[in-house]
C-alpha cells in the first residue's frame, strides 16, 4: 500500500470510528417511551400496597394513568432486613389491572413485619444493547435501569436492588491486571443469572427504564422517589443538617469499634472461614457490606493502621469541636489498641513506632501521633503523652535534612528503607509534628513540620509532572493551617489555593451530571463510580485552606462554594434509615457512607473522612 492509500484510509479511520461510537453510543442509550404516572398515582401507590402489608384493600381512584398501558410489567417487591419477603411482576396494560393483582397477592400474605420496606418499579422503555465486546459493561446505567432477557419467546428481568445485592455493579474488570478499577456493571455475571432465570442463553438483553418508588421508614404509607440506592429528593445544606451528619458519622464510627474481644462479628468474604470472627479490642470493624450486615475478615495482621489512626483523630476531633465525652472515650480506647502495637519491637534509639509485623510504616506512627496530639488538645489528659513523644522521635528520626521523609522502617533491622516511597505519608508527618508542637511546645517540633510543609510546597513540585497535576495534598495542606501563626508563608497559601482551584475542576457540579448522587464529590467521568472518600478527604484541605485564606484576609467566597457542594453531597449520600432499605440492619449502617453509589461497602476509613470534613466545615462556616 502506498503512502498516499495509507493516509486516505488513516483519514477515514479518524473520522469513521468517532461517528460509528457516537451511532452505537446513541442508539445504546437513549429511551423514547412512556412518561412517568403523575405524583398523585405515585402517592397513591405506595399508599394501596402499604395498606396492603396490613390485610386492608383500598380501591383505585380514577386517575387517567391506570387506564394507560405501559410498555413493561409492574414490579412490587417487599424487602425485609436484606430479604425479599414478596415479589409481584405483572403486566402493566393497563396498569390498573397489574396493580390490583399484586394489591391482591400482598394482602394474601399479609401481615409483615412493621419495618418492612416495599419497592415499586414500573418499566417505561427498552433499548437493546448490542453485543459490542469491552463496551457493553459501560452501556447500562448501574443501579438506575434493570435488564432484561429474551429467549424463544420468554422474557426476564432483574432489578436495580437485586443487582446490589448479588453484587452485579461496579464489577467489570476491563484491564485484567489493575484489578481495582472497577468500570461498568458486570455484564458477564448478569447474562449468567438471566440465562438460569431463561433456562437457556439469552437471544437479547435490553436495558429498561424504570419508575422507581420506596415507601418511608418514619412514614410507611408516604412515598419516597428512588435514585439509584438512595432517595432522589436532596437534603439542604445547613447548619442544623452537617452537625446531625457529623455526629451520625461519629456514632457509626463507635459502633464499629470493637470495645469487647468476644464480640462476634459477622463475616462476609473469600477469607471467612465461618459465619463470625473476632478481633483485637480496640480495632475498628473496617470493611462493612450494608446489604450482608457482614464485614470483610479481620484480625491484628490482616489490619489497615493507618486508617485506623486515621479513624482513632476522627474520634478525638468530634471531641475537642461537640464536646460530647463518648467521642472521647473512643478515640482512649482506640489509642490504647496503638500503644500495645507500639510496646512490641518497633523502637530505635530515642523513639517507638507503630507497627504490627517486620517493617513499620511512617504513616501508621505520624497519624497515631495526629490522634494522640488532638486527644490530649481536646481533653488535656495527658496518660499518652509520653507514647505521643516517642513517637515525634520516630518522625524526627525518619526525617531527611532536606525536609523529606524516609517511609519505611525495618523493625527487625531497625534501619529505615531509603528508597520506599507510598502517597501521603510526606503531608501527614508534617501535619503530626505540627500538631506536637501546638501539643507540647518543643521547638524542634516546630523546626520540622516547618522543613516538612516546605519540601512539600517546593521540592516535591519541581519534578516535570507536579507542574502541570497535584497529587493528593490534603494533609498538606491541613499541616500548612496548623503551623499557623506561628509559621504563615504566603507559598503556603499560594500552593493550597491552587490545589483547592485543581481539584474544583474535578468537582461534579448541579449542571455538569445527570447523576444526582455524583454532585458534590469529584470524579473525571461518569462512567468510574464517584467515590465518596474524596468529598471528605478534600474537604478537610479545603476547610484548612478556607481558614488560611480568612486569616490572611483574603476572599474566601470561590472555596466556600466548593466546601458546601462536598457537604451536599456528603449528607445525601450518608446512610440513615430512611434511606436504608437494602440493609441487612438500617440502625446498624445508619452514619455510614459507602464506598460509591454503586459499592455498597463501608469502609471506615471513608466515614473518617466525610465525618471529619462535615465537622471542622462546620466548627468554620457555622460556628
Amino acid at each position: 500500500m502506498t503512502w498516499k492509500r495509507y493516509s486516505l484510509f488513516m483519514s477515514g479511520g479518524f473520522i469513521l470510528l468517532p461517528l460509528l461510537s457516537f451511532l452505537v453510543g446513541y442508539l445504546s442509550s437513549v429511551h423514547t417511551g412512556k412518561s412517568e404516572p403523575s405524583i398523585k398515582v405515585k402517592e397513591e401507590l405506595v399508599r394501596i400496597f402499604h395498606e396492603a402489608t396490613n390485610g386492608k384493600s383500598i380501591e383505585l381512584s380514577t386517575f387517567s394513568e391506570y387506564s394507560d398501558n405501559y410498555p413493561g410489567p409492574l414490579f412490587v417487591n417487599i424487602i425485609h432486613r436484606g430479604k425479599f419477603l414478596f415479589h409481584c411482576e405483572e403486566a402493566a396494560s393497563p396498569l390498573a389491572d397489574a396493580v390490583r393483582k399484586c394489591r391482591d397477592k400482598i394482602i394474601k400474605m399479609s401481615p409483615y413485619p412493621s419495618e418492612s420496606r416495599i419497592r415499586i418499579d414500573l418499566a417505561l422503555s427498552f433499548v437493546r444493547i448490542p453485543h459490542v465486546p469491552q463496551i457493553r459493561s459501560l452501556l447500562i446505567l448501574p443501579g438506575v435501569e434493570a435488564i432484561k432477557g429474551n429467549a424463544n419467546g420468554l422474557s426476564r428481568y432483574i432489578l436495580p436492588d437485586e443487582m446490589y445485592f448479588d453484587d452485579f455493579l461496579a464489577g467489570s474488570t476491563p484491564l485484567s491486571f489493575v484489578k481495582e478499577l472497577k468500570i461498568g456493571v458486570n455484564i458477564e455475571k448478569l447474562e449468567k443469572e438471566l440465562s438460569l432465570r431463561l433456562g437457556r442463553w439469552p437471544d437479547s438483553i435490553y436495558r429498561v427504564k424504570l419508575m422507581s418508588l420506596v415507601n418511608g421508614y418514619t412514614e410507611p404509607d408516604k412515598m419516597r422517589e428512588v435514585f439509584r440506592s438512595g432517595l432522589k429528593k436532596r437534603k439542604k445544606v445547613t447548619s442544623d443538617s452537617v452537625y446531625k451528619a457529623a455526629l451520625a458519622g461519629g456514632d457509626y464510627m463507635l459502633r464499629s469499634l470493637v470495645k469487647n474481644p468476644r464480640r462476634k462479628i459477622p463475616c462476609t468474604g473469600k477469607l471467612c472461614r465461618g459465619k463470625f470472627f473476632r478481633t483485637t479490642k480496640g480495632q475498628f470493624v473496617y470493611n462493612y457490606w450494608i446489604t450482608k450486615g457482614a464485614a470483610d475478615f479481620q484480625n491484628k495482621y490482616i489490619y489497615n493502621l493507618p486508617r485506623h489512626a486515621g479513624t482513632t483523630y476522627a474520634l478525638a476531633n468530634l471531641f475537642r469541636i461537640t464536646g460530647l465525652k463518648r467521642f472521647g472515650d473512643g478515640a482512649s480506647i482506640a489509642i490504647s489498641y496503638l500503644r500495645e502495637l507500639a510496646d512490641g519491637n518497633c523502637r530505635g534509639p530515642g523513639f517507638r513506632c507503630v507497627s504490627s509485623g517486620g517493617w513499620a510504616s511512617l504513616g501508621s506512627s505520624a497519624l497515631a501521633l495526629v490522634a494522640v496530639t488532638e486527644y490530649f488538645l481536646a481533653t488535656g489528659d495527658s496518660t499518652y503523652n509520653e507514647f505521643g513523644q516517642s513517637l515525634a522521635g520516630f518522625l524526627l528520626y525518619m526525617q531527611r535534612p532536606d525536609g523529606s521523609f524516609m517511609h519505611h522502617y525495618n523493625v527487625r533491622k531497625m534501619k529505615p528503607d531509603k528508597d520506599r516511597v507510598d502517597l501521603y505519608y510526606s503531608g501527614e508527618a508534617s501535619l503530626a509534628l505540627a500538631k506536637s508542637w501546638k501539643a507540647w511546645k518543643k521547638p524542634e517540633y516546630l523546626k520540622a513540620a516547618e522543613k516538612g510543609v516546605d519540601w512539600l510546597t517546593t521540592e516535591q513540585v519541581k519534578p516535570l509532572p507536579f507542574r502541570f497535576a497535584f497529587g493528593e495534598e490534603h494533609w498538606t495542606c491541613q499541616a500548612a493551617r496548623e503551623l499557623y501563626p506561628d509559621v504563615n508563608k504566603k507559598r503556603y497559601i499560594r500552593f493550597c489555593t491552587d490545589f483547592a482551584n485543581y481539584i474544583e475542576r474535578q468537582q461534579w457540579k448541579p449542571d455538569e451530571t445527570e447523576f444526582p448522587d455524583y454532585i458534590g464529590t469529584y470524579g473525571f467521568t461518569p462512567v468510574v463510580p464517584a467515590h465518596s472518600n474524596g468529598a471528605g478527604s478534600r474537604t478537610e484541605a479545603n476547610v484548612s485552606t478556607f481558614e488560611l485564606i480568612k486569616f490572611n484576609e483574603q476572599s474566601t467566597k470561590k472555596i466556600e462554594n466548593q466546601i458546601r457542594l462536598a457537604l451536599s453531597h456528603i449528607i445525601n449520600n450518608q446512610r440513615n434509615p430512611e434511606n436504608c432499605w437494602l440493609c441487612k440492619d438500617p440502625e446498624y449502617s445508619s452514619g455510614a457512607v459507602t464506598t460509591s453509589p454503586v459499592q455498597l461497602d463501608v469502609r471506615i476509613d471513608t466515614v473518617q473522612h466525610t465525618t471529619t470534613g462535615l465537622i471542622r466545615a462546620w466548627a468554620s462556616l457555622y460556628k
